[in-house]
């Protein structure tokens, strides 16, 4: 991908598409309500994300998605500018958006790798580090700044 510096590694759980998810490749997922489906994810909690959608699969076909490691990932800045080292969750459409913005409860899934800031602008592809633990972003977790 362009302007990506992406060196990706990481472990991929197959499941089932259900839907087509041909326009949701490098968005979180969700588990759907049928056991070993997903769809693309509504938000941060309730259900949470699985992981991040690696291929563009048709209803019922293999679903790749990412559960540990590093991934390319859309993101929005609808919650504010996305630096390096920042928390990010889901948004309702699947992008990673910054999680302090997202409001209380949202949890953590990533921390954004990008060279540099995004202050503006919505599918924009950025590398992430998916988390393994989850952790509530209503304590104010934006970023990962010492």
């Amino acid at each position: 991908m362009p302007g990506v510096n992406y060196s990706g590694w990481g472990w991929d759980a197959p499941f089932s598409a259900s839907g087509d998810l041909d326009a949701v490749q490098y968005r979180f997922v969700q588990p759907a309500q049928t056991y070993r489906l997903v769809e693309r994810s509504t938000g941060g909690s309730a259900p949470a994300p699985l992981g991040i959608l690696q291929n563009d699969p048709r209803s019922g076909e293999e679903a790749s998605v990412r559960v540990l490691g590093t991934s390319y990932l859309y993101v929005s800045t609808a919650c504010g500018t996305i630096g390096y080292r920042d928390f990010l969750t889901a948004g309702s459409d699947g992008q990673g958006v910054l999680a302090g913005g997202a409001g209380a409860g949202s949890a953590l899934h990533a921390m954004a790798l990008p060279p540099s800031s995004i202050t503006t602008g919505s599918g924009i592809l950025i590398e992430a580090l998916l988390l393994l633990n989850p952790m509530s972003g209503s304590a104010g977790f934006v970023d990962n700044t010492p």
